[in-house]
């Protein structure tokens, strides 16, 4: 393991740094202004896409143009937060139906709902860990269960207590016949399937509340896609592969079609070639709006 040695650098250090790799530089108090604002090691993630080689940029690359790349990400995640947000309250809402439904409120104490005795335990400890993080938030909801009814949380709170991260966690865990069960009768697909793509929006959701980078970047886990998708597999690990899993769990909703139209604008205000930073074919708007 090698040791970090290198110094840290102020505002005219770092500009200093950006010319030398040939990004062109127009006004320098306006740039010191922004990197001030951003962050050199952030704006460094949205340097990457225009090098022509390691730490070079391209010929008549302005820090202009990356600016806008960082300003067109950060729209881009305010856009797909909501529709992921939906998404997750929708989902902690029918799994929390579906549990209480079949195993009572507290079934997930003693019945057989995990397919293991290992999920099981990791839903009870995750369970009270949101317990601990609540009564440090003061939620009024926890103390009353807390008071009221010895700690015990019925499913549906448990789940509504819980991050996407957990609670994708929990369906995972769920015995076979649930999770295909539940998958068919909700959201009309595989349960393999739909493990799957909470995972990866579990990954955008964090992404966009910690406002890291979606510019440019492969998803981390390829999306899994089967010969009923009306995209590409070569869209597996592009942002156009999340934004059809946004269309086909929103089930087609207004919301979904107003966000791709404002997204469509966007790109239209962009003053270079966003779709392909993001995996967007050409025609995405179209397919992501048309009915299937």
């Amino acid at each position: 393991m090698v040791l970090y040695d290198r110094s840290a650098t102020n505002l005219q250090q770092q500009i200093a740094i950006l010319k030398r790799r040939q990004l062109k530089i127009n006004d320098t108090k306006t740039t010191r202004n922004r990197i001030q604002d951003i962050g050199y090691f952030k704006l460094k993630g949205y340097c990457i896409p225009f090098y022509s080689k390691k730490d070079y940029f391209r010929s008549n690359t302005s820090f202009n143009t990356v600016y806008s790349a960082y300003k067109l990400d950060e729209k881009m995640r305010i856009i797909l937060f909501p529709m992921l947000q939906r998404i997750e309250v929708q989902f902690k809402a029918l799994l929390g139906s579906y549990l209480g439904t079949k195993y009572g409120p507290l079934g997930y104490l003693n019945t057989p709902m995990f397919a293991t005795f290992a999920g099981k335990s990791e839903w009870l400890a995750c369970i009270k860990r949101n317990e601990k993080r609540g009564r440090k938030r003061n939620e009024a909801y926890i103390c009353h269960y807390q008071n009221e009814y010895d700690d015990k949380f019925p499913i549906w709170v448990a789940i509504e207590m819980s991050s996407l991260g957990d609670v994708s966690k929990l369906y995972s865990n769920l015995k076979t016949n649930d999770k295909k069960n539940f998958a068919m009768k909700y959201y009309h697909m595989n349960y393999q399937k739909l493990s799957n793509w909470l995972q990866v929006i579990t990954i955008i959701r964090n992404i966009c509340a910690h406002n890291a980078r979606l510019f440019s970047k492969k998803i981390p886990l390829n999306i899994y896609i089967n010969r009923y998708d009306h995209i590409s597999k070569n869209n597996s690990k592009t942002l156009f592969g999340v934004l059809y899993i946004c269309k086909t769990l929103l089930m087609g909703t207004d919301f979904f079609q107003y966000q791709i139209i404002n997204l469509k604008q966007v790109l239209k205000q962009t003053p270079f070639q966003g779709l392909y930073e993001y995996g967007l074919p050409d025609d995405w708007c179209q397919k992501l709006l048309e009915k299937e």
